[in-house]
């Protein structure tokens, strides 16, 4: 007589699902990127086998996890160079699609670039970028440009006031009569 042990197959949860459950982007993240590299699996070596619920294991990673402000204030932690630090934070994000793409060490592109911001800067970019990746289900890491953009002020809310671009001043009018029925014209199409 044989026994047949019947194997619950949990399906495979897609990054924006591992988000909405936990409420921690960076942490889901992390979690999505690493048991995807391994195919959803779990337990020790010579003993792993398909993780049974992707719920409970994100609670326990998240019990074990350094808090997310932790981690980001990390950066601005004396020590190392800036660029270095960043280098080391993207690679636990994005595994071995940061490291192929850019190698393990950070590229002067890059650390020309990163060595100009401010640690708080490079802290909500990271957000953004995580945020960003979240909602569009896009895994693979930013190029230096989109990188740059993460990291600078946004242009919406109640701030937007002092990111306006600067639109110089006519300072001489080349024809008063030209002006003149441009203005007419403008006052016709608003009555």
């Amino acid at each position: 007589m044989y026994i047949v042990k019947m194997v619950n197959v949990m399906k495979k949860p897609t990054l924006k699902e591992v988000a909405d459950y936990c409420n921690n982007p960076e942490q889901a993240q992390l979690f999505y990127l690493h048991f995807e590299s391994i195919d959803w699996m779990v337990g020790k070596q010579g003993n792993k086998h398909p993780m049974a619920n992707w719920k409970s294991a994100i609670t326990g990673w998240i019990k074990r996890s350094k808090p997310v402000s932790k981690i980001d204030t990390a950066l601005a932690n004396k020590g190392t160079a800036l660029s270095d630090r960043l280098w080391v934070r993207m690679t636990e994000i994005y595994g071995h699609k940061w490291t192929s793409s850019f190698t393990s060490t950070p590229l002067k592109s890059w650390v020309n670039v990163i060595e100009k911001l401010q640690p708080q800067m490079i802290a909500k970019g990271l957000e953004r970028m995580v945020t960003n990746s979240i909602k569009t289900g896009d895994d693979w890491p930013p190029t230096l440009i989109k990188f740059i953009g993460y990291c600078k002020p946004q242009v919406h809310g109640i701030n937007s006031q002092m990111y306006k671009p600067h639109v110089p001043a006519l300072t001489k009018i080349s024809n008063p009569e030209v002006a003149q029925s441009a203005i007419e014209k403008l006052k016709r199409m608003v009555a």
